[in-house]
């Protein structure tokens, strides 16, 4: 699989002629990831960055400038890409990326050895496939309602402390990949 990464530097996207010209690159250049730099945004942007690259399916992480300088959007296709916040530096994002589920279902499908005629050999694997889907499914989906109430319970926890400390970065890291992940399935 290949892999289209485009970083780029913006020089500032507070201007909308900004927004629309990186908006038309991004349309235009059809990548898979896109590593925005030097957005110098900052206060209330989260209905910004989702207007640059319109598809309804991204994933975004930001980190907001300080001041005339950074800022920094991770954009990437959420059907492609499995994507999560690891560190947020003090002029940095670190993310992680994995293969989605089209990756997963090539490697169950890949994995099956079964020797016969064509068509034998075609439905016994996707006997097989649908055996590892249901188990996949059970695994990453389970009880979603169960898992909202749960990672809403965490986040509140992490409010609490929060009101009387300061969150170590560690703190924070974990309590934004909380809410992502509720972001996540609250969608679904």
């Amino acid at each position: 699989m290949r892999v289209k990464i485009i970083s780029w530097n913006v020089r500032g996207l507070n201007g909308s002629d900004k927004r629309d010209t990186a908006r038309k690159l991004i349309h235009q250049w059809e990548a898979d990831i896109y590593v925005l730099v030097e957005t110098k945004l900052e206060g209330n942007i989260d209905g910004l960055i989702p207007n640059i690259w319109e598809n309804r399916w991204m994933g975004e992480v930001h980190k907001e400038a300080m001041g005339s300088s950074g800022g920094i959007a991770i954009l990437w296709d959420k059907r492609v890409w499995k994507g999560e916040l690891v560190e947020i530096g003090r002029q940095s994002l670190t993310g992680k990326f994995t293969g989605g589920f089209k990756d997963k279902v090539k490697e169950w499908w890949d994995s099956f050895n079964i020797e016969g005629r064509a068509g034998y050999i075609l439905a016994e694997k996707m006997k097989l496939l649908k055996v590892k889907m249901k188990e996949w499914s059970k695994e990453n989906k389970g009880n979603w309602k169960q898992r909202k109430e749960d990672i809403l319970s965490q986040i509140a926890n992490w409010e609490i402390i929060q009101e009387h400390r300061m969150l170590t970065d560690d703190e924070i890291l974990q309590k934004v990949n909380l809410a992502m992940e509720f972001e996540e399935i609250a969608k679904k």
